[in-house]
């Protein structure tokens, strides 16, 4: 190996090879929060699609900042998406 191809391989003075851990600090993957919260890929879909859940698309891949998570739990809880339920005679369900 010449010393032109070594250049090549190392970084920079002062540049790390490896992002540092608060670049991602605080972030869970959208597949995870789905599964630990047992909600569908569809219905993730839809909450994104509805702006009810804001994600972060890194290199194609779906974040969710924890601070969101906290977010979109406390508006849950206050009763912000509850919709009134149609049955198929036509009939309203309360929630």
């Amino acid at each position: 190996m010449q010393l032109r191809d070594r250049a090549r391989l190392t970084p920079p003075l002062g540049m790390k090879t490896k992002p540092s851990d608060s670049s991602t600090e605080g972030l869970v993957t959208l597949d995870k929060f789905l599964k630990e919260t047992g909600l569908s890929h569809t219905t993730g879909w839809r909450y994104r699609n509805r702006g009810w859940l804001k994600v972060i698309n890194i290199a194609g891949r779906h974040y969710v900042a924890k601070s969101e998570i906290a977010r979109f739990i406390r508006r849950a809880r206050s009763g912000e998406f509850a919709q009134l339920a149609i049955r198929p005679n036509g009939a309203e369900v309360k929630p």
